[in-house]
């Protein structure tokens, strides 16, 4: 049977005489603050993308040389990851296959 701490003795002490302790909740919750917050900043970010989409709108002359520019990157970027995939795949299956041989190996000498 395991220890019973100081604390758990009192409950249960009062639980098998019948006496009940209630005490009031101690919190810090106020739902009107939070709700306030999160309107606050749910307004904030809607405004935030209607300037940053403005932005965009008022610049897209700017962006369409850039757009060209960001997709070549992109294909670049793409075909080296494909590039170190596949050297990956590489080092792994060469290292299985040593891993193999090692074993066999050891396997062998203890025969």
């Amino acid at each position: 049977m395991r220890e019973i701490e100081n604390g758990e003795a009192a409950i249960l002490d009062k639980v098998s005489h019948g006496i009940e302790e209630t005490q009031p909740l101690k919190t810090n919750y106020n739902p009107m603050k939070t709700t306030k917050t999160k309107l606050a900043l749910w307004i904030g970010g809607l405004a935030a993308g209607v300037a940053a989409g403005a932005l965009i709108y008022q610049n897209r002359e700017k962006l369409g040389p850039q757009k060209e520019k960001l997709s070549k990157l992109l294909g670049e970027l793409q075909k080296t990851g494909e590039e170190l995939g596949k050297k990956i795949k590489a080092a792994g299956l060469e290292s299985i296959e040593r891993g193999k041989a090692l074993t066999q190996s050891t396997a062998e000498k203890l025969n």
